[in-house]
């Protein structure tokens, strides 16, 4: 019995002496004088220690007192992670995720995500949120991610709170609709510094929800400040409000300059409505509908139900150099109008007036031998037609 008491103390004591050298190593860090930090840092490591193990990579990592190495970062790394740390397992998580120090493995980086995320590590959680929502080396599941962005926001995660804040609008992943809860969790995330809360919390004062007066100018405020802050969807918001002349004086050429900003940082809808510009040859620009089309065709091959509308528009008609063809710009009304209703976008009375016309054209133009009506002209005009019609009107809502 009394060797197990010394055993014990003895136990205590070499907990308390790491303790003691990780702190030591930790203050030096914070002084500056690296040196010093990875000599305490190796020796609490040795002795076991998951801190010190986690110090001494993120000095490698870093390259601070030490030649930066991922390779040595991540074998630290593990090593902290093995032994506990939460913040080793994170680190040791987006290593995996970019390849760095370790081959890319995402199931490995999910698996490190999840200890730290079950360890609270609130940023494990956030982008361990971001695979299940997109679906990455997991199925999809909104309601495991809403739980994960629930964590996540509650550990002062602001992606987080958007993530969340976009669940809530959508009534998605076992969520009641609330748009309410909505704009306060977006209100949290732009307060966080996160440019994609702003510019969420900026359409809802646009349109007036969430218990929220309709309200441009602060709209437009909270649209700035995402573009300001590297949001393409801000900037494509903004354009929106100056060729409205919502907020502030309706002003083309300031549109175009914020289109092609949203356009260039990877927007869709930024891009299609610089292609409409073109098309209309405003803001300071000359008709071109071939840089229209090819605005049109980017914004349309990432998904942008506008775009494929709009290009399907140059396509019945014949413009921007593309040949006159009713069978592609039926396929793209009819892409961006099932696009549309399976985002829950409402749609404009547009595409369903289209493709009526294109389908006219394809039984007049393009029949076959027999006289006969090509097959499935009338069936894609009137499926379409109908399905956009439920859905109602305003094309040009903003996407997401």
């Amino acid at each position: 019995m009394k060797r197990i008491i010394i055993l014990i103390l003895l136990m205590a004591g070499m907990v308390e002496l790491q303790a003691t050298v990780v702190d030591d190593g930790l203050a030096a860090a914070r002084k500056g004088n690296f040196l010093e930090a990875h000599f305490h840092l190796t020796k609490a490591c040795e002795q076991g220690n998951a801190q010190g193990c986690y110090g001494l990579g993120m000095l490698y990592l870093d390259g601070q007192g030490v030649e930066k190495n991922a390779t040595t970062a991540a074998k630290f790394l593990k090593q902290s992670c093995d032994m506990g740390s939460v913040s080793g397992c994170y680190e040791l998580g987006v290593m995996y995720m970019n390849g760095r120090g370790v081959p890319q493995d995402t199931g490995k980086a999910l698996t490190v995500y999840q200890k730290a995320c079950e360890g609270d590590d609130a940023r494990a959680c956030s982008l361990l949120g971001l695979m299940y929502a997109r679906g990455e080396r997991v199925a999809k599941d909104d309601f495991v991610a809403a739980q994960l962005f629930t964590k996540a926001c509650e550990g002062g995660i602001a992606l987080s709170c958007s993530s969340l804040g976009l669940l809530y609008e959508k009534g998605r992943g076992g969520l009641k609709q609330d748009f309410v809860r909505a704009t306060t969790l977006y209100r949290k995330a732009c307060d966080g510094g996160y440019a994609l809360g702003c510019s969420n919390l900026g359409l809802m004062y646009t349109i007036g929800r969430g218990g929220l007066e309709q309200d441009y100018a602060a709209a437009v405020r909270l649209y700035r400040k995402a573009c300001d802050m590297g949001s393409a969807t801000g900037c494509s918001g903004l354009g929106h409000m100056y060729i409205h002349g919502q907020g502030v004086v309706q002003d083309d050429i300031a549109a175009v300059m914020f289109f092609r900003k949203a356009c260039d940082k990877g927007d869709t809808l930024g891009c299609s409505n610089l292609g409409y510009m073109y098309a209309k040859g405003r803001g300071g620009l000359k008709v071109n509908n071939a840089a229209a089309v090819t605005l049109y065709k980017k914004a349309c091959t990432k998904g942008n139900v506008l775009g494929c509308t709009n290009l399907g528009l140059m396509y019945a008609s014949g413009q921007g150099g593309v040949k006159q063809n009713d069978s592609i710009a039926v396929s793209l009304f009819k892409q961006g109008c099932e696009g549309a209703m399976l985002l829950g976008v409402p749609i404009s009375d547009i595409c369903t007036k289209t493709v009526g016309v294109a389908s006219s054209r394809m039984m007049r133009l393009r029949s076959n031998s027999t006289g006969k009506p090509v097959r499935g002209a009338t069936s894609w005009g009137a499926s379409i037609s109908d399905g956009c019609t439920r859905r109602g009107k305003g094309f040009n809502r903003m996407m997401r």
